[in-house]
């Protein structure tokens, strides 16, 4: 991704990691079976456009916070060493 961003002027933010991935595994059979030093170079090449062609849309105003949303469980946080830790019986919906 660096080496596309500085080759065509193209921001590395800009760039899809995703997309860079994708067409990283589309051209990695191709590049073994190249024949040639010179082919192997031209694919590299070719490869390196397309990464640099594939950029991620400008979206202004976007701001995804990074959370976990966890489910509530059934069953009582285990706190103590086991052999301490009693049930508590009205503290879940888990029936014996």
């Amino acid at each position: 991704m660096v080496e596309a961003a500085a080759l065509y002027d193209v921001p590395l933010e800009q760039i899809s990691f995703k997309g860079t991935a994708d067409a990283t595994v589309e051209y990695s059979q191709t590049l073994v079976q190249a024949r040639s030093q010179k082919a192997q170079r031209k694919l590299v090449t070719d490869l390196l456009a397309v990464i640099a062609d594939d950029a991620v849309p400008e979206r202004p105003g976007r701001c995804e916070p990074r959370a976990v949303k966890r489910l509530p469980k059934t069953y009582p946080v285990l706190n103590k060493p086991r052999r301490q830790f009693r049930e508590i019986p009205h503290r879940n919906r888990h029936w014996k």
